[in-house]
């Protein structure tokens, strides 16, 4: 993605990242990765920091700059994955619609996500490369 992104910084060994999302209004943003019950797999968790520094990852901020945080998420699975090359990371939207926003995005630009990334999308029948018009549930990404 060639898209300008947000500055972030690193905690807990690549698996939290931190950036100011700053358009209509200022808000602080997070991108976790979680582990999941699996070998090298984790879950990619984005939300807002509240005011009492917690993390909410079910609002919908709708700042105006949903290219910047999109490209901001890809900026951190780079650096997830050069810290945790074996990973295999589990991407959905808390709602319906936003992993309808998720697949719109990574169709957009899916060549240059192929470029990194290898990319699968989940169907109720298990996990299949990524086809463009496919409808999804959730992906799954992993460095080439």
């Amino acid at each position: 993605m060639t898209h300008p992104f947000y500055e972030f910084t690193i905690h807990n060994e690549a698996l939290r990242f931190e950036f100011i999302s700053v358009s209509q209004r200022v808000i602080r943003k997070v991108i976790v990765y979680q582990k999941l019950p699996f070998p090298n797999a984790y879950n990619l968790a984005l939300g807002d920091i509240d005011e009492q520094g917690k993390a909410d990852f079910e609002v919908t901020s709708d700042n105006g700059d949903r290219d910047y945080i999109l490209a901001t998420v890809i900026q951190t699975l780079i650096a997830f994955f050069e810290k945790h090359p074996r990973a295999t990371v589990f991407i959905t939207g808390s709602t319906p619609s936003r992993t309808r926003l998720y697949q719109a995005v990574i169709a957009r630009e899916l060549a240059e996500i192929q470029k990194r990334f290898e990319i699968s999308g989940v169907t109720e029948m298990g996990d299949e490369p990524f086809r463009k018009g496919a409808p999804y549930k959730a992906f799954v990404i992993s460095p080439k």
